[in-house]
């Protein structure tokens, strides 16, 4: 299977490593292009200057208007091949269109995709991810139209018109800049992309100034005369007596109970992977779960702003929509909020009865999922075991580990402990704490947590460690202990999460009279109390 990492790596490396391996991987894909889409041959288009002043700034500012003329057309004809072969994965030639536009692109290049705004490395992540929800399709139209400008910018629009995997045709605009440089063999490259049109799949759903509207819910023709249609609508935009207490913090979940387990397909983006994976309803479960256990919203937004719908496609029988979340990663408040869309199919049962057909979630071009997953997982372990201690009866933490529960895979982990310098281990999660033989006694008082950096690219693997200060639950205990505590995080492919695999807690230090009091140690918070 195509390893999408290495293939983005070779899309930004391309542009600042001139080889003869990659010079002949161009020459050959420029060959091809003619047989993809029934686009002409461009290598006998070529006018006969071409070649000898591709890179020579100085005899390029004599040529004759007419022939930068030429050359302008020629460059914005490739270019929108270039876009129109990258539209869909099916597509013939669809890995090398995106290799010659990412050596088209400028370093320092910046697109704004439905009012996203993206640098090179992001809106190339997003046209290689995006592309596998396509279809291929000979519906495209030869037509742009270049801009009167001096010689040494080329700008010119054109549109591609496309059909999705859920039926839905598409129109999508390009404004592009393209500059001087005479870099890589060409006269021009591209700084700047506007890329507009019905958006279905990442920013706001519109088209753009050329031809402007916005589809919400109360606008949708006949909306309000269908109660139960609308109900069901409401279900991506919840309101807070709809959360479901089991999931992590309260992402709406009602809008599944729409599944059918026969007919519905699910399909999540996975960074690495080239195509959309499909999941079962069960396993869209788990994965769902723990993409909120991840990301939450931010508790200054209302959920108005959180959460919202788009309406792409409404018909009698047939609805195409996205939900947007905007939401944090991890336990900072202070985390960028990145919108993730969930695109759905329903279709009508009977009367206003709708059942999800199909929901495809594309990815984030904004997040490294993998990298920053292992750097924000360690930190809402740490607050979640922190929690646990303080909120609860400083004297009863036979349940203390369970705090580890929502991080494994099925509610079961290994747990190698140290009890009186003796080494245990269980299958199971213990449910109490172990100090020199005090079982359920055990009243902890501070804690250490790692803060190193952690490596990347983030591994499949990684060992988290924190230490415990602590001491019998008695009136006057003589003596502290410290334990060092290692989590072993286990990356699970299908639910996009490190689950915790084990747990070892080592033996105990005995310290006496307060002795151990190190700088960087916090006191929790017993009982909660602020």
């Amino acid at each position: 299977m195509f390893n999408r990492w290495v293939f983005l790596l070779l899309l930004v490396s391309v542009a600042f490593t001139e080889t003869s391996k990659v010079h002949d991987v161009l020459k050959t894909v420029g060959k091809r292009f003619g047989s993809v889409l029934g686009l002409p041959d461009r290598n006998n288009q070529k006018p006969q200057y071409f070649g000898v002043y591709v890179s020579d700034a100085d005899t390029y500012g004599t040529l004759t208007e007419q022939a930068v003329l030429e050359l302008k057309n020629k460059t914005a004809f490739e270019v929108m091949t270039q876009f129109i072969v990258a539209s869909s994965a099916s597509n013939a030639g669809f890995k090398q269109a995106l290799v010659l536009l990412a050596k088209r692109m400028l370093p320092d290049f910046v697109a704004e995709v439905c009012r996203k705004k993206m640098n090179k490395y992001q809106y190339l992540k997003y046209l290689t991810q995006n592309a596998a929800l396509y279809f291929p399709t000979d519906n495209y139209k030869e037509a742009y139209n270049i801009s009167k400008t001096d010689r040494y910018s080329n700008v010119f629009n054109f549109d591609i018109y496309q059909r999705d995997t859920m039926a839905v045709d598409t129109r999508i605009e390009f404004d592009i800049i393209m500059n001087a440089t005479y870099h890589y063999g060409q006269i021009f490259h591209i700084s700047y992309i506007h890329q507009g049109g019905l958006c279905p799949d990442i920013g706001k759903v519109s088209h753009s100034s050329r031809n402007s509207f916005d589809l919400i819910i109360d606008d949708v023709e006949g909306i309000n005369e269908h109660n139960r249609t609308k109900m069901f609508l409401d279900l991506f935009t919840p309101q807070p007596w709809q959360y479901e207490h089991y999931h992590p913090n309260d992402l709406p979940t009602t809008w599944m109970y729409r599944f059918n387990k026969d007919e519905t397909k699910v399909y999540v983006c996975q960074e690495g992977v080239m195509d959309v994976v499909e999941y079962t309803i069960s396993q869209f479960d788990s994965w769902y779960f723990h993409f909120g256990t991840m990301w939450h919203p931010d508790a200054k937004m209302e959920t108005s702003e959180a959460f919202k719908l788009s309406i792409t496609l409404f018909k009698d029988y047939d609805i195409v929509g996205r939900s947007t979340m905007k939401l944090q990663m991890g336990v900072s408040p202070d985390a960028s909020i990145r919108e993730w869309n969930f695109k759905f199919q329903a279709r009508r049962r009977g009367e206003e009865n709708w059942i999800i057909d199909r929901v495809e979630v594309p990815c984030n071009p904004e997040v490294k999922y993998k990298d920053e997953s292992l750097v924000a997982i360690r930190d809402i372990v740490a607050k979640k075991f922190v929690d646990y201690v303080e909120e609860r009866n400083a004297t009863q933490w036979y349940s203390t580990i369970d705090f580890v529960k929502e991080f494994t895979k099925k509610g079961k982990v290994d747990f190698v402990y140290c009890d009186a310098g003796a080494v245990s281990k269980s299958y199971q999660l213990i449910l109490f704490t172990h100090d020199k033989g005090q079982l359920h006694s055990t009243k902890f008082t501070k804690y250490w947590m790692d803060k190193s950096d952690v490596p990347t690219p983030a591994p499949d693997t990684y060992e988290f460690r924190f230490k415990t200060m602590s001491e019998a639950a008695s009136a006057n205990p003589e003596f502290e202990y410290e334990h060092e505590w290692t989590i072993h995080f286990e990356w699970d492919q299908m639910d996009q999460f490190y689950h915790i695999d084990k747990i070892e807690m080592g033996c105990g230090k005995e310290f006496k009279d307060g002795e151990a009091l190190a700088a960087d140690y916090l006191i929790f918070n017993l009982g909660g109390k602020k």
